[in-house]
C-alpha cells in the first residue's frame, strides 16, 4: 500500500477498535443476573460455557425438552444477544486484518521507510487494541462471555467465524492472553517500543501508558529481557509508574508486573520508597493549602485556572498512586473520605470558573465597553487629581501629563476587540509613567493607578475568552482518573453524602463530563475520525455516565418510600383512626398533633429533595441532553415497582393475596398524597407501574403466581363447582375455595391490570391444553388407524371401532384430565369476564360504555373493527366459550363418540372428576371441530341410547343437556 492508503486503512482500523471497545464497555453495564450467577436462575438449564461444543447435539436434545422455557430465555435476553453478536461479529476482522498488517508492516520498519503519521497511528492502533483486550478480559470475564457466545451460537443461523470466536474468547490464562491470540508480530510491537521512546511520536504524558500496553503483546521481554527492560523502566516510568487506562482500570506496575520477573527487577530497581514518599509529600502540600475562593472575578480566572490545574494533578497522582494492592510505596495515604473531599471542593470551584466565565463569554461585548468607559472615569479621576495639585510637578510635565491622559481617554474609547497588544502597551506606558513623576509616593494616586492596571487586566482577559480558550480551559479540569474510581468508590461515596448541606451532584457529574468533552477534543485534534464516529463514541461514554447520574439520583425515590412507608403511611391511618368520642382524651390528642407533625416533617423533607433535583443546574451529562424532573419521574417509577413487587409478594393463597391488594390500595393512598407534595402525576405514575407489574409479570418468570393459585383452589378432582353460587367448593361442600366475589374483590381494589393478566395468562394455557388434548386424540387416531369418518355408519359395531375403543379407556384418565382443565379455564376465564364488566358498569366506565356502543356498530365501521375487537378483547367483551384457536390436528367425530360412550359410565362417581367443569370442557372441544355436521349427525343417531343409559346416573344434566344443545 502506498502511503495514503496505509493512512486511511489506519485510521479505519482505529476507529474501528474504539468502536469495539466503546461498546464492550457501553453494553457490559446490560449483563443480567442470569449470566453472571447462573446457579439461582430458571434458565440455568441454558447458560452454558464453551463445553457445550464438546457434546452440542446431546445437549440439544435436552434442550428441545424444554422448548417453552427456552423460547422464555430468548425472548427475555433477547435485545442483549443482538447487541453482543454485533460486536462479537466485528472481532474476528478487525483482529485478523491488523494481524496481517502488522506482518506488512514489519518489513516497513526494518527498512525504517515509515512516515511519521502512520508511526504515530501505528502507535495509537497498538495502544486502543490492548485496551480492547484489557476491557473484554475485565469487563466480560470467561464464564460470562462464553455463555453469552453459546447462546448467540444457538440462536442463529448464519454462524460466521464461529471458530475463530470459540478460540478467541475461551478462557486466558498466563502464557494465553487475548495479547497472543491477536497473533501481532512480535517484531512489529518491538519497533513500536522502539518509536514510543522517542518523545516526538507519543506525547510525553501518554509514553507510560502507550509503552505499558505495547509491552503486553511482547511477553518475552517482560520475562527475560533484564538488560531492554531495565532501559525502559529507566527512560520512560521513573517518574511515572502508576496511570490509569481509562473505564475502571489502574495500573500500577509493581502489581501489573509481580509475575514478569525482569519487568518488576527493572522498575523495583528504578523506583525508591524515599523518592516516592517525597513526590507525594509535595502533592499533599498542594491539595491542603488550597484555598477554596468565595468568589472568582475575571482578573482572578488565570491565577484560579493555574490553581485548578495543579490541585488536578496532584489529586490525580495521589489517587492513582494510593491504591496499590500488593505493593504500598506510599506512607500513610490520605484517606478515601479526604479524597472525596478534595474531589468535591475542587468540582464546585470548577462548576463556579465555568459558569463565570461561561456568563463572561455570553457578554463579552457589552462587558468590554462597560470596562473601557470603566477606565475612562479612572483616567479622568486621575486627571483631576493632578489638576488639583496631588502631585508636585513642573507645569511642563503636568500639562504633558494630562494632554497624555486626554489622547489615552480616546485610544480607549476607540479600542476594538482584535487589540489585545495595544492594552499591553498602555499598561506598560502606565508604568513607565508612575516610577518617572514618583507617583507611588501618593497613596491615593497609587491606589488609583492599581484600579487602572486591575481593569485594564480585565479588559484583557476579556478579549481573551473564546471558545478554543473554553477548550483550554476543560483540558485544565479534565478528570479522566476519576473514571478509574467512578464504579468502586465515587459513586457510593456520593450516595452516601448526598443529602449532605454542602454536597453537590451537579458540581461531580459536571466534572466527569469534562472529561468526555476534552476526549471528543483529542480526537478531533489528533485523529482523522469521522464526525459521526466522534458522535457514536461520546454519545457511548455519556450514556455510562448517565447511567451512573440515574444510580445516584435513585437513593432520592428509595428515600421517599422509605419515609412514606415508616412515616407517612401508619401516622397517616393512625389518625384518621383515632375515634371522634375519644377526642377529648389528653393523650389522644397528643397522639394527633404527634402524628401530624411527623407528617407535615416528612413531606416537608420530600418537597425539598424533589424541588432540589428539578432546579439542578445541569441539564446535559456529557453529551446527552437530561431532564431532571424526568430522571426523578422515573426513578420514582422504578422505585414504586419493586415496591408493588415487595407488597404482593409471592403469596400461596387467595385470601393472603387480597390482603396484600389491600394494603396495597392504602399505599396507593399515601404515594398519591406524597406525590402532591413532588408536583408529579401520581396517579399517572402508579398506573404505569401496576401495568408494568402485572403485565410483566407473565413474561419476567415465566409463570403467574395468580394464576397458579386459581388454578390450585380449582383442581377439577379435589373441587366442585356450583353454577348456582359461582364458586368451588371441596368435595364435601363444605369450605369454599374460591368464588367469583374473590375475582370482583381483586378488581373493585386494583381495576384491570391484575384480573387481566389472569386472563392473558390462562387464555395461553386454555390454547395450550387444547393443542394438547388433540395431540393425545391423534395418537389415538394413528394407534387405531380408523377409516375416513366421512362414513362413520359403517365403522361402529366393527373390529376397529371396538379396538379403538379399548384405547380410549387406556387413555381415559389422561382426556379426562385434559378436558376437566380447559373446563376449568373456560370458568375463570367466564368469571373474570363477568367481574370486569360488572365492576366497570359500577364505576360508570366510559370505555365500558363507549364498547357496548361500538360493539352494535361494528357491521357500519369495518375499518377500525381490528382495533376495537382488540379493546373488546382487552375489556373482556367477549363470550369465552365461542373462541376458536387455529389448530394443526382435527378432532375426528367418531373418536369422540367414542370418548363419550367410555366417559358415560363415569358420570355419577363421586370421585370422579367435576361435572361442572367437565361438561364445559367437553363441549368446547367439541366447538373446535371443523367437521361439526359429520358430528352432529352422530350425535342425532346416537343421542337417544346415550340419554337412556345417562338417565341412570346422577350428575349427568349438565353434561347430556350440552349434548342436547349441541346437536
Amino acid at each position: 500500500m502506498d502511503e495514503d492508503a496505509t493512512v486511511l486503512f489506519l485510521t479505519r482500523m482505529l476507529e474501528q477498535a474504539e468502536m469495539i471497545l466503546a461498546e464492550i464497555v457501553r453494553i457490559s453495564g446490560f449483563v443480567g443476573k442470569d449470566f453472571v450467577g447462573p446457579e439461582k436462575s430458571k434458565f440455568r438449564k441454558f447458560l452454558m460455557d464453551f463445553k457445550y461444543f464438546q457434546k452440542a447435539d446431546y445437549w440439544e436434545k435436552e434442550f428441545e425438552k424444554e422448548l417453552k422455557l427456552q423460547t422464555l430465555f430468548y425472548s427475555t435476553h433477547g435485545p442483549v444477544f443482538t447487541a453482543f453478536e454485533q460486536v462479537f461479529n466485528l472481532i474476528p476482522e478487525f483482529v485478523q486484518s491488523f494481524s496481517k498488517y502488522s506482518e506488512i508492516g514489519k518489513g516497513n520498519l526494518m527498512a525504517g521507510e515509515e512516515e511519521e503519521t502512520i508511526a504515530e497511528l501505528e502507535i495509537e492502533l497498538v495502544y486502543t487494541t490492548g485496551l480492547l483486550f484489557l476491557n473484554l478480559e475485565k469487563l466480560l470475564p470467561a464464564a460470562i462471555r462464553e455463555r453469552i457466545y453459546v447462546a448467540i451460537y444457538r440462536r442463529c443461523a448464519t454462524r460466521q467465524n464461529a471458530e475463530f470466536l470459540v478460540d478467541f474468547l475461551a478462557a486466558t490464562t498466563s502464557t494465553d492472553t487475548f495479547f497472543k491470540r491477536s497473533q501481532i508480530s512480535v517484531d512489529f510491537v518491538r519497533g513500536i517500543l522502539t518509536r514510543i521512546e522517542r518523545e516526538q511520536l507519543a506525547p510525553r504524558h501518554k509514553r507510560a501508558q502507550f509503552m505499558y500496553v505495547a509491552l503486553l503483546f511482547d511477553k518475552h521481554t517482560l520475562d527475560k529481557d533484564s538488560t531492554r527492560m531495565a532501559q525502559i523502566c529507566a527512560m520512560v516510568f521513573r517518574e511515572e509508574w502508576v496511570f490509569n487506562l481509562g473505564y475502571n482500570i489502574i495500573i500500577n506496575l509493581f502489581d501489573a508486573w509481580y509475575y514478569n520477573k525482569s519487568a518488576w527487577y527493572a522498575m523495583n530497581s528504578q523506583i525508591r520508597t524515599v523518592e516516592a514518599n517525597r513526590i507525594a509529600e509535595n502533592h499533599l502540600k498542594i491539595l491542603k493549602s488550597w484555598k477554596l475562593s468565595k468568589s472568582i472575578e475575571v482578573s482572578d480566572f488565570p491565577e484560579v485556572l493555574k490553581q485548578i490545574s495543579n490541585f488536578n494533578l496532584s489529586l490525580k497522582w495521589l489517587i492513582l498512586h494510593c491504591r496499590s494492592q500488593r505493593y504500598k510505596i506510599i506512607k500513610n495515604p490520605p484517606s478515601s473520605d479526604q479524597f472525596f473531599t478534595w474531589i468535591l471542593e475542587i468540582s464546585k470551584v470548577e462548576l463556579e470558573f465555568l459558569r463565570k466565565f461561561r456568563v463572561n463569554l455570553k457578554n463579552r461585548a457589552s462587558q468590554f465597553e462597560e470596562g473601557k468607559e470603566r477606565i475612562c472615569e479612572l483616567l479622568k479621576k486621575l486627571a483631576d487629581f493632578f489638576e488639583m495639585g496631588f502631585v508636585s510637578v513642573n507645569q511642563g510635565q503636568k500639562e504633558n501629563f494630562l494632554k497624555w491622559l486626554t489622547n489615552l481617554s480616546e485610544t480607549i474609547k476607540h479600542l476594538k476587540t482584535d487589540q489585545e497588544d495595544l492594552i499591553l502597551q498602555i499598561q506598560r506606558r502606565l508604568k513607565n509613567s508612575s516610577d518617572l513623576l514618583g507617583l507611588d509616593a501618593n497613596f491615593t494616586i497609587k491606589e488609583l493607578l492599581e484600579k487602572i492596571d486591575s481593569a485594564l487586566k480585565n479588559l484583557k482577559i476579556l478579549l481573551k475568552l473564546s471558545e478554543n480558550s473554553r477548550n483550554q480551559v476543560l483540558r485544565k479540569m479534565e478528570a479522566d482518573y476519576l473514571w478509574t474510581i467512578m464504579e468502586d468508590e465515587l459513586i457510593p461515596k456520593i450516595q452516601q453524602n448526598f443529602f449532605g448541606p454542602q454536597f453537590s451532584v451537579t458540581a461531580i457529574f459536571t466534572k466527569l463530563s469534562i472529561s468526555i468533552r476534552v476526549f471528543g477534543q483529542r480526537m478531533k485534534k489528533l485523529r482523522n475520525f469521522s464526525e459521526n464516529l466522534q458522535r457514536k463514541l461520546m454519545s457511548c461514554w455519556s450514556a455510562i455516565l448517565e447511567q451512573q447520574l440515574r444510580k445516584v439520583l435513585q437513593i432520592v425515590p428509595k428515600s421517599v418510600f422509605d419515609t412514606m412507608r415508616h412515616v407517612i403511611l401508619p401516622k397517616k391511618y393512625i389518625s384518621n383512626n383515632l375515634g371522634v368520642e375519644n377526642y377529648v382524651e389528653k393523650s389522644v390528642v397528643f397522639e394527633r398533633v404527634r402524628n401530624e407533625r411527623d407528617v407535615v416533617r416528612a413531606t416537608y423533607k420530600i418537597a425539598n429533595m424533589s424541588q432540589g433535583i428539578s432546579r439542578m443546574m445541569m441539564r446535559k451529562v456529557g453529551t446527552v441532553e437530561i431532564n431532571p424532573k424526568k430522571l426523578l419521574e422515573d426513578g420514582i417509577e422504578r422505585e414504586l415497582y419493586r415496591e408493588i413487587k415487595r407488597v404482593i409478594g409471592s403469596p400461596t393463597e387467595i385470601g393472603k393475596f387480597v390482603e396484600n391488594l389491600r394494603d396495597l390500595q392504602k399505599m396507593r393512598e399515601a404515594f398519591i398524597y406524597v406525590c402532591e407534595f413532588m408536583n408529579l402525576n401520581g396517579n399517572l405514575i402508579w398506573t404505569r407501574a401496576v401495568e408494568d407489574y402485572f403485565g410483566g409479570k407473565l413474561a419476567d418468570d415465566g409463570e403467574n403466581f395468580m394464576v397458579e393459585m386459581v388454578k390450585r383452589a380449582t383442581q377439577a378432582r379435589t373441587s366442585r363447582f356450583s353454577s348456582d353460587l359461582m364458586v368451588w367448593k371441596d368435595l364435601k361442600g363444605r369450605k369454599t375455595q374460591f368464588s367469583y366475589d374473590m375475582i370482583y374483590n381483586i378488581e373493585r381494589m386494583v381495576p384491570f391490570h391484575p384480573t387481566t393478566s389472569m386472563e392473558n395468562a390462562i387464555l395461553v394455557e386454555l390454547e395450550t391444553g387444547v393443542k394438547e388434548h388433540l395431540q393425545t386424540c391423534r395418537k389415538i387416531m394413528l394407534t387405531a388407524n380408523l377409516p375416513n369418518p366421512s362414513a362413520w355408519e359403517s365403522i361402529f359395531g366393527t373390529a376397529d371401532f371396538d379396538k379403538m375403543l379399548k384405547f380410549v379407556h387406556a387413555n381415559l384418565p389422561q382426556l379426562t384430565a385434559q378436558i376437566s382443565q380447559i373446563g376449568q379455564f373456560l370458568l375463570i376465564l367466564r368469571g373474570i369476564g363477568e367481574m370486569k364488566r360488572i365492576c366497570g358498569e359500577i364505576h360508570e366506565n366510559r370505555i365500558f360504555k363507549e364498547l357496548r356502543v361500538s360493539s352494535r356498530k361494528l357491521v357500519e365501521l369495518p375499518q377500525v373493527s381490528r382495533n376495537l375487537l382488540r379493546l373488546f378483547a382487552a375489556f373482556s367483551m367477549y363470550d369465552v366459550a365461542k373462541v376458536r384457536f387455529e389448530m394443526r390436528d382435527e378432532m375426528n367425530p367418531v373418536l369422540m363418540m367414542a370418548v363419550i360412550q367410555a366417559i358415560a359410565a363415569k358420570i355419577g362417581d363421586p370421585n370422579f372428576v367435576c361435572p361442572e367443569q367437565f361438561s364445559t370442557g367437553f363441549l368446547f372441544i367439541l366447538h373446535q371441530s371443523k367437521m361439526l355436521p359429520i358430528l352432529q349427525a352422530i350425535l342425532r343417531e346416537k343421542l337417544p341410547e346415550l340419554a337412556r343409559n345417562l338417565h341412570k346416573k346422577r350428575n349427568f344434566g349438565g353434561f347430556l343437556d350440552g349434548l342436547i344443545s349441541f346437536v
